[in-house]
């Protein structure tokens, strides 16, 4: 695709998977943008593995990742997850399913891959031209609306101007909170007044990147439920990565969503891990937690 220049500017506020999708997005069709990313690193080792679905690589294929123009992704991920089983806590199975991305290819086009967040966040940024419009150590601070812009400042005190302002920068987001600051200060009573209050956190979640095990087959998907709780395990070639789900006592709302410690993930892994007798299913996912890298 042909890019065709257009005069305005997007500031990116988060060097993330959105935030720098969007930015190919963008270079692709001629937008001027700027990433500002608060790490020292536009791919860092934090967050565990990302499943890519079929809609996300349809997406993914228009900027250039697949095809003639380089395979990006592929070249990155773990092997096709083909095999399904989902069980009850104590080993007995629900259902099971052969050929899942055999399947989602003959539907949709494409496959569901596994690649972990950090070679997601890596190819994303090589698959750009203008990597100087990546930023790092640019923490935002402050908004300001002028003449039809907004200007950012950083915590270095630069300044950015541009058409619009996008927050691609978590759950936590400063953006957000600056951006409501500033439409109560523009048009008092347009949003409630603490909205940010409204966003819901229902699941606490602990996650981890294994090594492999030979009693796991490459490749396959694991599910195991159980009351108020869940654990999944995605089997790569080279590492395995598990996720275990658990129900909040009640709902929290915004500034109650807390940020867990290294101390409270001990304890929630050895409560569900650990602390109660399990069968076959969950036994292979508390290995998992002692395989942990």
């Amino acid at each position: 695709m042909e890019a065709t220049n257009y005069s305005c500017k997007i500031l990116i506020v988060g060097g993330s998977v959105a935030g720098q999708a969007l930015a190919n997005m963008l270079e692709r069709v001629g937008i001027d943008f700027v990433v500002l990313e608060a790490g020292s690193k536009i791919d860092p080792s934090v967050g565990g593995g990302i499943s890519v679905q079929p809609q996300m690589s349809r997406i993914l294929d228009q900027i250039g990742f697949y095809g003639d123009e380089g395979d990006a992704i592929r070249n990155g991920i773990q092997d096709l997850d083909n095999h399904v089983s989902v069980r009850h806590q104590q080993g007995n199975t629900i259902f099971e399913f052969d050929g899942l991305a055999d399947a989602l290819q003959k539907r949709h086009g494409y496959p569901v891959v596994f690649v972990e967040r950090q070679t997601l966040l890596r190819t994303l940024y090589d698959n750009m031209h203008n990597k100087h419009k990546v930023l790092l150590q640019k923490r935002f601070v402050k908004l300001e609306y002028s003449d039809d812009k907004v200007v950012l400042t950083t915590q270095d005190g630069c300044t950015y101007e541009g058409d619009a302002l996008v927050g691609a920068d978590g759950m936590h987001s400063p953006v957000r909170k600056e951006m409501h600051r500033l439409a109560h200060k523009l048009s008092p009573g347009y949003f409630d007044k603490d909205e940010y209050s409204l966003v819901p956190c229902l699941y606490k979640c602990i996650w981890g990147i294994s090594h492999p095990t030979p009693s796991i087959e490459s490749g396959s998907i694991h599910v195991v439920m159980g009351k108020d709780h869940s654990y999944s395990l995605f089997a790569g070639r080279e590492k395995l990565y598990w996720f275990l789900y658990v129900k909040n006592a009640s709902t929290m709302h915004g500034k109650q969503v807390p940020r867990y410690t290294a101390e409270d993930e001990q304890q929630l892994a050895e409560q569900y891990f650990e602390g109660r007798s399990r069968g076959k299913a969950l036994g292979r996912l508390a290995a998992m937690w002692q395989l942990r890298l």
